[in-house]
């Protein structure tokens, strides 16, 4: 595990930067934050100290020494800048962000122009531009209780289908170097364009700053890692705002990225599928598998919801929304052509009906009750079951039987 992370920078930052934040909102003090600098300033005086009797603490033999300093100085920095934002009264939105709300506001508005019900509209507002304003609350519950309520919040998936939307639409350029620099240009501009009229919800400019590293990552011709992607998206938005990490979206979007990452090669060795059809639904699936399990704690921590038919939804919805979202989008811009209209219109209803039909089903979802200690040993258990997966050890695998059971036992308890 240390050898991992010792292969990627942004994880290590991601993690001292993510303690600073945290011993920050514990400690809220000024004082008592800024101690946290006494402690690298002390280890570079000892190692400075120790070298004058040949002892060379501050050679390469001894770079651990350099390691803790940088780290104690990272979570120091990270604790002084939380702190000082909680001190900062909030700034009132920037000329783009508010232009930006007024753009989606009017595109908002054309939405009314389409033959749908409130309900209807509500949910193609929030699914295409992130304006939840309008939408009821028995929509969110119908489909929080189905599982798929990841669709109402722009988040990764949507950001990635506005991507690849967008990689199509330029596909066109030549592949010479000026072609492929327009056309990376073009797509940056276009996707966080899309990003900031969407509101800018903390999951959208995650998956809007990893599409962006990988984007860059292509164009320059260099290899990415994408655990080392994800730590250097998170921590990019924690320095921007470290208040994101306490945010539900953030939360459960980091999570099921990384769980997607984690789990995807240990689906993908289940068998070897050479259907292509088959084979790009099993991908799906494994996607909504691994997202599914990721969060399923966080979810019972803060909705107190779990569905029990998400596996039949997601892979309609998410095939509805793939066609639906880059429609709607070029209807917005062409409100005008007719057959655009009528597939944007006939989707959003299908994607409504398929839900509420699944929301009718008997036993549809559970309300369990989850509490802070739930959610750690239920995370616990899950990892030390997904590390006998790829380990084998028994041990790991008692483990994540005993925490389960804890688990179960408190449930039955309560």
């Amino acid at each position: 595990m240390i050898a991992e992370i010792q292969k990627r920078p942004f994880v290590r930052l991601l993690l001292f930067w993510t303690i600073g934040i945290l011993f920050a909102m514990n400690l809220r003090s000024d004082l008592l934050v800024g101690g946290l600098l006494l402690i690298p300033f002390a280890l570079f005086i000892s190692a400075i100290f120790f070298s004058l009797f040949d002892k060379p603490l501050l050679s390469y033999a001894h770079r651990w020494m350099w390691g803790c300093v940088i780290a104690f100085l990272v979570m120091a920095l990270a604790a002084l800048y939380t702190v000082s934002r909680d001190d900062t009264p909030p700034l009132h939105a920037s000329p783009v962000k508010e232009k930006a709300i007024l753009f989606r506001q009017s595109l908002v508005e054309s939405i009314d122009e389409l033959s749908l019900s409130d309900e209807e509209k509500s949910f193609l507002a929030t699914i295409l531009l992130g304006y939840r304003e309008s939408l009821q609350r028995e929509t969110r519950e119908k489909f929080a209780a189905t599982g798929i309520s990841h669709i109402l919040a722009v988040s990764g998936f949507h950001v990635a289908i506005v991507c690849g939307f967008i990689s199509t639409i330029f596909a066109w350029l030549p592949r010479s170097k000026i072609g492929v620099w327009l056309r990376y240009l073009l797509t940056m501009t276009l996707l966080w364009g899309f990003v900031v009229t969407t509101g800018m919800a903390p999951s959208a400019i995650r998956a809007g700053t990893m599409l962006s590293f990988y984007l860059t990552g292509r164009v320059l011709r260099r290899e990415s890692d994408s655990y080392n992607t994800l730590a250097a998206a998170a921590f990019c938005m924690l320095v921007y705002n470290p208040h994101y990490l306490f945010d539900i979206g953030f939360q459960l979007s980091y999570t099921a990225v990384f769980f997607i990452l984690y789990l995807r090669p240990f689906f993908d060795q289940i068998g070897p599928l050479r259907n292509p059809i088959i084979r790009t639904l099993w991908q799906w699936l494994a996607v909504c598998l691994s997202a599914q399990i990721g969060t399923m704690f966080l979810s019972l921590y803060y909705f107190k919801r779990f569905s029990l038919v998400f596996v039949l939804a997601n892979l309609p919805v998410m095939l509805f929304s793939t066609l639906l979202i880059p429609m709607g989008l070029l209807w917005l811009l062409f409100p005008g052509f007719i057959p655009l209209q009528i597939g944007v219109e006939k989707l959003t209803h299908w994607t409504i009906a398929f839900v509420y039909l699944l929301y009718e089903l008997p036993g549809a979802s559970l309300m369990i009750s989850f509490d802070i200690y739930s959610l750690i040993t239920g995370y616990a258990a899950l990892i030390a079951g997904l590390v006998y997966l790829f380990k084998r050890r028994p041990w790991q695998l008692i483990l994540c039987l005993s925490l389960f059971a804890i688990l179960l036992i408190e449930r039955l308890v309560i």
